[in-house]
């Protein structure tokens, strides 16, 4: 059988899931996730190509594109894609990447022949999510973004929730549905779940913890982990992305 070089993908709706922990553990799992001098595993190169590829969605407020937009911009932009990949990250493989809002798949989907791509398609609960959307809304510049209501950016995530249900289902790609707030209150477990499904070996308890310590993540206090995933939780917002 052919050997494929793995590419771990963290796939995720619009932001505030946690995204940036998960990569943590992919690279103590070995996954290399590439440079960025903000330390939050966003490949700039990649941020470049999003902004460039989907003018008037990324990283904007906008709903998502149809299936169809979807098809053809994969078919117009995936070797350039793969291009990026190769040239940021080919040398250092087994790699992992952020899917910002799903948008990456379609590219991905081009590439399976090549990489063995898995895609952990990460979520969280959704009060906790919109709260703090809202919160770092709430300093905006962008006066829409400072006014938004709490039922409008409910409306914008499950638009791309649902986005992403159908691009992962359309692509045929790999995937993990997986919850950041369970990830959190049951570190050790999930762990092992995520890298039984990436076919590698489990980092020890203690990096593992470690990684996903409610201070080191999102600089809550202590015992405030009680309230992950019930929407009362309170996240430091420069760490959840």
């Amino acid at each position: 059988m052919e050997h494929k070089e793995k590419l771990a993908v963290v796939a995720y709706p619009v932001g505030r899931v946690g995204a940036t922990a998960l990569m943590g553990l992919l690279r103590i799992a070995g996954f290399d996730p590439g440079d960025d001098p903000r330390g939050c595993f966003d490949l700039p190169e990649q941020q470049l190509f999003l902004r460039n590829t989907y003018k008037g969605i990324y990283p904007e407020i906008a709903i998502p594109p149809c299936m169809e937009t979807v098809d053809l911009i994969g078919a117009a932009s995936g070797a350039e894609y793969r291009s990026l990949i190769a040239g940021t990250l080919g040398s250092r493989l087994p790699a992992a990447v952020k899917s910002q809002w799903f948008l990456t798949i379609p590219f991905l989907k081009q590439m399976e022949r090549e990489f063995d791509i898995r895609v952990l398609n990460l979520t969280r609960n959704l009060g906790d999510q919109v709260s703090s959307i809202l919160r770092v809304w709430s300093g905006s510049d962008d006066l829409v973004r400072r006014c938004a209501s709490r039922d409008y950016v409910i409306d914008y995530v499950l638009r791309w929730r649902q986005f992403g249900y159908d691009v992962l289902k359309w692509s045929g790609l790999s995937v993990l549905d997986l919850s950041f707030d369970r990830l959190m209150n049951d570190p050790v477990k999930v762990s092992g779940e995520i890298c039984q499904f990436l076919d590698v070996d489990r980092p020890d308890y203690f990096a593992i913890t470690h990684c996903f310590d409610p201070e080191q993540v999102n600089g809550m206090k202590p015992g405030m982990i009680a309230g992950y995933g019930t929407g009362k939780g309170e996240l430091a917002e420069e760490t959840i992305s």
